[in-house]
């Protein structure tokens, strides 16, 4: 009988060719911008260059509906599940957002970044290849592709001494974080002699020694504690105030919601095929949520910078995602992925109008008593009240929903204690959350030019609004959907 391997090969490449989609996409367009470079001027080439790939991206998300529920292993390092589609879709949408409010940003601040769109893409198809890996090694070479890329973001603004030393410091403690990443990879490769985390699962269930479970524990707190300097989790978080701070406005977004999607999904993950054989981490994730907290809230009440004041309450919501993946239960892994959904939609949008306000003012807001400039236009006031809201938790806001389902499997699962711990914590929060409305307000600034209430604000900007009041509509669909892809997606056999 004779078996043709190279059809079987090409039959395997064709669910993989959306990564060589991707790829090909990149290289098209390192090709476009130097072939170009010399004949458009810098600031319009870079416009026209993310004007040209929104097109090509929102292709790639119609090719997922093809893909779903697919659940194929090929390669023996790579799995196509739904959910690698599920989440690759969320990473290509959010990638459209993005593209579409930074295309007038770089124009308006007189940055000549052709690279922009090239390395924004590249950390997108990294973190792509780390949903599809089921390799330690491979995860980690991806993780670094992303790295990379983020480093050379974090510094754009080459001519700034703030940009330059957020660079600098991502880049630093970056390199260490992937170091302790790689230490407790090979931890796993000395105890197993496997790093391909299928074979991991299977020779896991036949140990029952405890000295071995000792250094199993030790390995996976040093990978996790790589993880979690990536997050910036306290108190691995000391480089994130001053990297959101250098940055550009549309990089902060970006920081804001690429890592923390990639790095929870990936421990989501690695839970349902080896963190759960040591429940003992489970304290762990509780210490360190409860740190995260505690240092983001009280942190940030003394910020008056608002990328600084955003920073801290980043490291404070990874804090609450941190205790809901310590219940370490399907619940648990479905209330930290639902919470972060919650917080990154409320993020976007409050980013949306401000970049929104730069286009159309030319004005970036520094400091958070700027913020009363808008006190000329209700509806922006109105718009940025809800984002807060939805921050502080008050219902009927899609925050409230993200943080009651946090509290409900905490009670179901009689972790009474640190529960009371989150309610105490949630009051605390919402202070500085209401100081901004206190800004927005209560806070008269005297502005030369109060023709800011004819700013267009777009459908976009009322489609989140409503969808951020009425979450109650979705959040019973959202969440069966979740749970239908954690349980569904993870049967290794």
């Amino acid at each position: 009988m004779y078996i043709n391997l190279n059809s079987i090969f090409l039959g395997d490449l064709v669910f993989f060719n959306n990564e060589i989609y991707f790829f090909s996409l990149i290289l098209v367009f390192v090709c476009f911008s130097l072939y170009f470079g010399e004949l458009i001027k810098s600031l319009e080439l870079n416009k026209l260059i993310i004007e040209l790939a929104l097109p090509f991206i929102l292709l790639n998300c119609l090719f997922f509906y093809f893909l779903f529920d697919l659940n194929l292993n090929f390669f023996f390092n790579f799995k196509l599940d739904n959910y690698y589609i599920s989440f690759k879709f969320l990473f290509i949408l959010f990638l459209f957002l993005c593209l579409i409010f930074s295309k007038h940003y770089f124009m308006l601040e007189k940055m000549n970044i052709n690279e922009y769109l090239i390395l924004i893409l590249l950390s997108v198809q990294g973190a792509s290849l780390i949903l599809a890996s089921q390799n330690l090694i491979v995860i980690y070479i991806a993780i670094e592709i992303q790295n990379l890329c983020f480093y050379v973001l974090a510094s754009l603004k080459r001519y700034s001494n703030f940009s330059t030393e957020a660079g600098l410091k991502y880049f630093l403690f970056g390199s260490f974080s992937s170091s302790l990443v790689l230490f407790g990879i090979s931890l796993f490769y000395g105890l197993f002699g496997t790093v391909n985390i299928t074979d991991l699962y299977f020779i896991l269930l036949n140990y029952n020694n405890e000295m071995f479970f000792i250094l199993f524990f030790l390995a996976i707190f040093f990978f996790i504690s790589g993880l979690l300097f990536k997050l910036g989790s306290a108190p691995f978080h000391w480089w994130i105030p001053d990297v959101y701070e250098g940055a550009p406005t549309v990089i902060m977004l970006f920081f804001s919601v690429m890592p923390k999607i990639l790095l929870l999904f990936l421990l989501v993950k690695l839970y349902f095929y080896f963190f759960f054989f040591e429940l003992r981490m489970n304290i762990f994730f509780y210490i360190l949520g409860i740190i995260s907290i505690i240092v983001g809230g009280f942190n940030a009440m003394y910020q008056l910078k608002i990328k600084r004041f955003l920073a801290y309450s980043t490291i404070a919501n990874i804090g609450f995602i941190l205790i809901a993946y310590s219940i370490f239960n399907v619940e648990g892994m479905l209330s930290s992925i639902f919470y972060l959904l919650c917080y990154i939609f409320s993020v976007m949008l409050f980013f949306i109008i401000f970049l929104f306000y730069k286009k159309n003012r030319n004005i970036e807001f520094l400091k958070l008593f700027d913020l009363s400039i808008l006190n000329y236009n209700w509806i922006l006031i109105f718009l940025i009240s809800i984002i807060f809201f939805s921050f502080v938790g008050l219902p009927p806001f899609m925050g409230f929903f993200g943080k009651f389902l946090i509290y409900f499997y905490l009670y179901v699962n009689y972790n009474y204690f640190i529960l009371s711990i989150l309610l105490i914590s949630s009051v605390i929060i919402g202070f500085y959350y209401l100081r901004v409305i206190r800004f927005l307000f209560f806070t008269f600034f005297s502005f030369e030019n109060k023709l800011v209430n004819n700013i267009n604000i777009t459908n976009i900007i009322v489609i989140l609004f409503f969808f951020n009041i009425y979450f109650l509509l979705f959040f019973d669909f959202i969440c069966e959907n979740l749970m239908f892809i954690l349980l569904n997606c993870y049967i290794i056999f």
